[in-house]
């Protein structure tokens, strides 16, 4: 079996999805918006918390003030159209100041290209695109692209080779979780299978039609972060016997045999998957292999409860996931938030959730 692989990135899946009473936003952030070149304020600039629904713009004087963020190291995002996005990750701590400097995009004259038609394969890669960049889930087709019309491609029939980019943020409407997300598409690629992307999101909360949907998105949202990597990673951040973890429905083993057999499986024995990192707030995930993971509470009620070790399990392979470190051990912080956006590659179930079951890091799953 070869199961499908995403590199997972940090905008895409991995921003982290609750904040506990404990953890509970303090800090405050503010500062200016400018021109990097003339110096002057930039008003109507976007800031925004990443991959949330916290963010403002800026006054006629280019200032801004975001509150209610969390301590530590959050990444903070500050873009406007006609410049480049620029992000952040300063140390925050009750009130701080944070100014930002935006260049202004160069276009190149030799690069103005003016066409009255897109390219004649464009709709093909477009779609493409979709399932690549939402994910193959039923949230993903309830969403929709509202602008595709800023994205360019470039496809590689040899390579199977397809490379998108955006002129502008994509708005997509994702009408199953009940979000609008501004995403600013750094990075995105698709080549024989594997799919990585990067960038910055910045999320709106739509307006119900009724109280029924609004219920509905509730409801779909606390099922999207149910079994999650983010909720993975948050529960194991504090946990070293994975008691805790197991506690919360996760069943983890590790897969020795990877490439040949994947559903064979050792038992977990030990929670050491954390390790204190330099900076306060912070673990080193590590571990050796891959790990299995499988969420027991999404399984059928005919399936047999957890993953025995040494045994082949065919018909959980729609609920399992696996995970590998690219790059050896990698920073995470407490709410799930890995800093390297290309340290985890994740196969099975997780593979296939992107975009449309992205929740923004603000969002709590007890609401």
């Amino acid at each position: 079996m070869k199961p499908f692989v995403f590199i997972l990135l940090l905008i895409a899946l991995i921003a982290p999805r609750h904040l506990t009473a404990q953890q509970a936003a303090r800090a405050t952030v503010q500062g200016r918006v400018v021109d990097a070149e003339t110096g002057q304020p930039l008003p109507g600039a976007h800031v925004f918390l990443n991959a949330s629904t916290r963010g403002t713009t800026t006054n006629a004087e280019g200032r801004y003030r975001l509150d209610n963020l969390p301590t530590g190291s959050p990444e903070i995002v500050a873009s406007m159209l006609g410049f480049e996005t620029q992000r952040r990750r300063p140390g925050i701590t009750d009130t701080t100041t944070l100014d930002f400097r935006l260049h202004p995009i160069v276009i190149k004259l030799g690069e103005i290209v003016v066409s009255a038609t897109r390219p004649e394969k464009w709709a093909e890669y477009l779609e493409r695109f979709r399932p690549l960049f939402l994910g193959a889930t039923l949230n993903a087709e309830r969403c929709l692209v509202v602008n595709p019309e800023v994205l360019d491609f470039t496809y590689d029939e040899d390579r199977d080779y397809l490379r998108a980019t955006a002129r502008e943020p994509l708005i997509i409407e994702n009408r199953a979780l009940g979000y609008r997300v501004y995403y600013h598409l750094q990075e995105f690629e698709s080549m024989l299978g594997q799919v990585r992307y990067l960038g910055t999101s910045r999320f709106e909360e739509l307006e119900p039609r009724n109280k029924r949907e609004g219920r509905r998105w509730q409801r779909r949202r606390r099922k999207a972060y149910e079994g999650s990597l983010q909720h993975f990673l948050t529960t194991l951040f504090d946990d070293k016997t994975l008691k805790k973890t197991r506690k919360a429905g996760f069943n983890v083993s590790i897969a020795p045999h990877f490439e040949s057999d994947p559903g064979v499986t050792i038992p977990a024995r030990s929670g050491a998957f954390m390790k204190p990192a330099s900076k306060p707030g912070t673990h080193l995930l590590s571990f050796d292999d891959h790990l299995l993971v499988v969420y027991e509470p999404d399984l059928p009620a005919s399936a047999p409860s957890g993953v025995p070790g040494g045994s082949s399990v065919p018909n959980l392979v729609e609920y399992a996931s696996w995970i590998t470190l690219n790059n050896g051990p990698t920073e995470v912080d407490r709410f799930g938030h890995l800093f390297d956006p290309y340290a985890l590659t994740t196969f099975g179930l997780w593979s296939r959730e992107r975009l449309a079951d992205m929740l923004p890091r603000d969002f709590q799953p007890g609401r």
